[in-house]
């Protein structure tokens, strides 16, 4: 479930995309579109302790995010059907709020900040529960296809 909360997070930065200055259609800035999953780090830890350091690289292809202009997005992980999802995202500035749902019917929300740079696209995630001590990051990296 840990990855379906990733790439959900995918696809949130990519949401978050900014357009260019001209109105150009085919543009590599923008937002909308299908990005290519390049990694994904995440690192979590609860009183203090950490338990989760791990990052995960794919071939080109094998796990993508597609925004769409009419505000919905497919998460999808050739390499772990479980990772698969559907969803819509909403942007505000730099942060992307990503609302999907996976093949078990769980719904996650994510926000997340965003940065685009030509074909390729960041997004960083962080969560902290004061009362558990916990902290949980996510860091994902994306080319457009």
């Amino acid at each position: 479930m840990r990855k379906l909360t990733v790439i959900a997070l995918t696809a949130l930065t990519i949401g978050l995309g900014f357009s260019s200055c001209k109105k150009d259609k085919d543009s590599n800035t923008t937002f909308t579109g299908t990005w290519n999953v390049n990694s994904m780090h995440t690192k979590a830890s609860i009183g203090g302790i950490p338990f989760e350091d791990t990052t995960a690289n794919y071939k080109a292809g094998d796990a993508t995010m597609t925004f769409n202009e009419d505000k919905s997005f497919i998460a999808t992980d050739k390499t772990d059907a479980e990772n698969n999802a559907t969803g819509t995202y909403s942007l505000s500035g730099n942060t992307v709020t990503i609302t999907s749902v996976d093949m078990y019917a769980d719904t996650t929300v994510i926000s997340a900040q965003y940065s685009i740079s030509g074909k390729n696209m960041t997004l960083t995630s962080s969560e902290t529960d004061a009362d558990l001590n916990a902290s949980y990051e996510l860091n994902i990296s994306l080319t457009k296809q």
